[in-house]
């Protein structure tokens, strides 16, 4: 039986696509990164160090600062970006944490730093609904590695047969199936590849809702 869901913040419970984008973007222009601006989508899905990270593989500018210093930048910026334009849910997304609790207990996984996420659960009123909020910064690797689902697991005791994850991002995706957990997509901006973990695809909340398959599957342990 299902116990526990996982759900990523970015693209999955609220879009904040624009707002990465947006912050990323102005990071590589302040540090004069010659990184096509197509490009910048193909980091969303990672937390903030690890973009860093992958920006210094290309063009060896972090020096001396260190990678802290260059993700605690970034960071400021996303921050900047929630505030001057909070993103709004996912469709459904409230009704179907609401809905959930009475069935579930209920985490935020996210690659956003833990202030933005405890921001925008506090903006949408969802606290009643989240037992913890858990961002990937609080590991070594963050997603594609799953080690955030790991130890979240672990820390419940709980088998992976009694979880289920909703992502969004390629990344998220693969975390997923590297940490041996079902896992629904949720709001795909670019094509995620298949996996047997990977129940379904869908727009939004409000599909799942509309189909009281899922609801069904959950409370008798058929997915």
């Amino acid at each position: 039986m299902i116990k526990h869901l996982f759900y990523d913040m970015d693209d999955t419970l609220v879009r904040t696509r624009s707002n990465w984008i947006a912050a990323t973007w102005a990071y590589a222009q302040a540090h004069q990164l010659p990184v096509p601006f197509n490009e910048i989508t193909t980091l969303l899905g990672k937390n903030c160090r690890d973009i860093c990270v992958d920006l210094d593989r290309s063009f060896r500018h972090v020096g001396n600062e260190g990678v802290d210093f260059h993700a605690d930048e970034l960071r400021r910026l996303l921050r900047d970006e929630f505030d001057r334009d909070p993103p709004g849910e996912i469709p459904g997304a409230t009704q179907f944490l609401r809905t959930m609790a009475k069935r579930c207990q209920q985490y935020i996984v996210s690659g956003s730093p833990l202030e933005v996420v405890s921001q925008v659960v506090m903006r949408n009123h969802w606290s009643p609904y989240i037992q913890k909020v858990v961002s990937s910064e609080s590991v070594r690797k963050g997603k594609p590695d799953p080690e955030v689902y790991d130890r979240l697991r672990s820390s419940l005791h709980a088998k992976r047969v009694e979880c289920l994850i909703f992502e969004d991002s390629p990344a998220g995706v693969e975390a997923a199936r590297r940490a041996g957990i079902r896992c629904i997509c949720i709001n795909p901006q670019v094509p995620v590849p298949g996996s047997e973990l990977l129940l379904q695809t869908v727009p939004d909340f409000a599909t799942l809702l509309a189909s009281p398959h899922l609801l069904e599957s959950i409370d008798s342990d058929s997915l």
